[in-house]
């Protein structure tokens, strides 16, 4: 039908993966227009870069508490520096940048000194930014809606694929940009253009276009 040719338009460019259901979408998204399925397409590849920075995040970092300066510190004083070799190591990289914060909350009180749980739950915001940068130096930035006619990879290379969840997810975010009530105005609209039209608008227009080549003709 009309909707699938469209999605399949749209999708000619971008790397699907092998349990989209292009006929499922186009039954769901009745009264979508051509930019509503440009921006459900576009969504779903946000959702699938989205998923695959999340699964960099996921196994490359860990923020559990047990991974916070206080938890280690404790740790560090009942057990030996051999078995916390690794813990250590990563709460020294911490203090490296730890030293430089400077809490301000506001103007009239200036610098205030943090309380060690402060301390604690800054850094660990600081190292959270940090690492999502790193993340993003690893795939490619999507900005704009045109990058959805580009299949997008991470820089080694391995295409990001959009799954069936990806646009399912992108359609729950998604509604038509025309209201049904809408809808119903303007083919309310055009129902009463083409009855005082005599009920016939294309033979109506086909008559004009003729009697406009008729003018010309003449002249």
């Amino acid at each position: 039908n009309e909707r699938k040719a469209i999605l399949k338009a749209l999708t000619r460019k971008i790397e699907l993966g092998f349990d989209v259901d292009l006929d499922n979408f186009a039954e769901k998204c009745e009264n979508f227009t051509g930019a509503d399925f440009k921006a459900l397409l576009y969504n779903a590849q946000l959702e699938a870069i989205h998923h695959v920075t999340g699964q960099v995040k996921r196994d490359k970092f860990d923020f559990s508490p047990q991974k916070s300066p206080s938890y280690l510190r404790t740790r560090r004083r009942s057990s030996s520096y051999g078995v916390l070799s690794k813990a250590a190591e990563l709460e020294r990289e911490q203090k490296q940048f730890k030293s430089d914060f400077i809490y301000m909350k506001n103007l009239t009180e200036g610098a205030t000194e943090l309380s060690e749980e402060m301390d604690d739950l800054l850094t660990q915001q600081v190292q959270q930014i940090r690492n999502r940068l790193k993340v993003h130096k690893n795939t490619e930035k999507v900005t704009t809606a045109e990058s959805l006619f580009s299949p997008v990879a991470t820089s080694k290379g391995q295409a990001i694929l959009i799954s069936q969840d990806d646009i399912q997810k992108a359609l729950d975010k998604t509604r038509p940009s025309v209201p049904a009530e809408e809808r119903l105005k303007y083919q309310h609209i055009y129902e009463n253009f083409v009855s005082s039209r005599g009920g016939n608008f294309a033979q109506s227009l086909m008559d004009a276009v003729g009697a406009v080549g008729q003018k010309q003709t003449c002249a």
